[in-house]
């Protein structure tokens, strides 16, 4: 199940809510399959200047979740957990 950030928040109608996260969504999605290694997902993100790229099921066209460049960055400084 997805899970959005903004269930059971109300926006205060001040000028942050105005534009929707469709208007700030990247067209394009990067995605890569949940097979994908670290270096493959980091490698689509600089292929496309990406700085997220998002883990989608085939068989199912269904996001998995979100891998962040971030991520990557923290997984090279502590290693696997």
């Amino acid at each position: 199940m997805l899970r959005s950030a903004t269930d059971g928040q109300a926006g205060d109608g001040g000028p942050e809510t105005e534009a929707t996260a469709a208007d700030l969504a990247r067209q394009p999605v990067i995605s890569v399959r949940p097979t994908a290694t670290v270096h493959e997902a980091a490698e689509a993100m600089v292929r496309y200047g990406a700085q997220h790229v998002v883990v989608v099921d085939p068989a199912a066209s269904t996001p998995v979740g979100v891998v962040s460049a971030l991520d990557i960055a923290d997984l090279l400084a502590r290693g696997p957990r």
